[in-house]
């Protein structure tokens, strides 16, 4: 986890987070993971974003990998 393996705060940690997301390129990516953390199901984003399910689906899993890629790269640059 990346708590065990960095040792930076929480503030640090969340910059680097809201960094990442904002770094997306992608507005669907953006706002379907967006959504996700606020607590919205996958039909309850689709139905919002006029978008189908499956694509909620495979734009959260590509904006989660986007996201975490990108904090672990930062997180081994506050080492």
């Amino acid at each position: 986890m990346i708590e065990n393996e960095y040792k930076i705060s929480i503030r640090e940690k969340y910059k680097i987070a809201q960094l990442c997301l904002s770094m997306l390129n992608n507005e669907n990516q953006k706002s379907v993971l967006t959504l996700f953390a606020d607590g919205l199901k996958y039909n309850e984003i689709a139905d919002r974003l006029d978008i189908p399910q499956g694509t909620v689906m495979s734009s959260l899993a590509r904006a989660r990998i986007k996201v975490a890629e990108c904090i672990k790269k930062r997180l081994k640059n506050e080492k």
